[in-house]
């Protein structure tokens, strides 16, 4: 049996006893769901990166961002120029196993920080508040590839 294998019956069985606390098991659950990812067919992973905005929204029950995250009069501009981000963040989502609640907030916090920002980059400050924020829920390698990721794909020179 391969590795990979072994270790997602092994995740398996230890999240179905019932025996672990919540802090026990958000990040088994984070590694069950990568590993899942990552055993998926060539077919699957491609798939997986052609799908369009609406499927990858799909997947965690999102819709198109409300007027909690952004006013409604931008929705279209949104969906145009900026659905390319959204749609390479909930694949990386995805091939990581984050939850859906974890993943809705992200985006929405994304959004509001782009708005907030203008188009130049975002503070140190403003990071280290969304590091707060997250605390726990991503790990430290999670948080400095969102941010790299963010730096490089969503921020303009200044």
């Amino acid at each position: 049996m391969p590795a990979a294998e072994r270790r997602r019956q092994e995740l398996s069985t230890e999240l179905t006893t019932g025996k672990l606390t919540d802090t026990e098991r958000a990040p088994k659950t984070r590694e069950l769901r990568e590993l899942v990812a990552g055993m998926a067919t060539a077919g699957e992973r491609q798939a997986m990166q052609d799908a369009p905005l609406e499927e990858h929204r799909e997947v965690f029950g999102l819709t198109v961002p409300d007027e909690r995250v952004m006013p409604k009069a931008w929705r279209e501009e949104y969906e145009t120029e900026y659905g390319g981000h959204e749609s390479d963040f909930l694949l990386a989502a995805r091939q990581h196993g984050l939850d859906s609640k974890l993943v809705g907030e992200l985006r929405d916090t994304g959004i509001r920080m782009a708005i907030e920002a203008e188009g130049k980059p975002v503070s140190d400050e403003a990071w280290a508040a969304t590091a707060k924020r997250f605390e726990g829920r991503l790990t430290k390698e999670q948080l400095t590839a969102l941010r790299k990721w963010w730096r490089s794909n969503v921020e303009r020179p200044a």
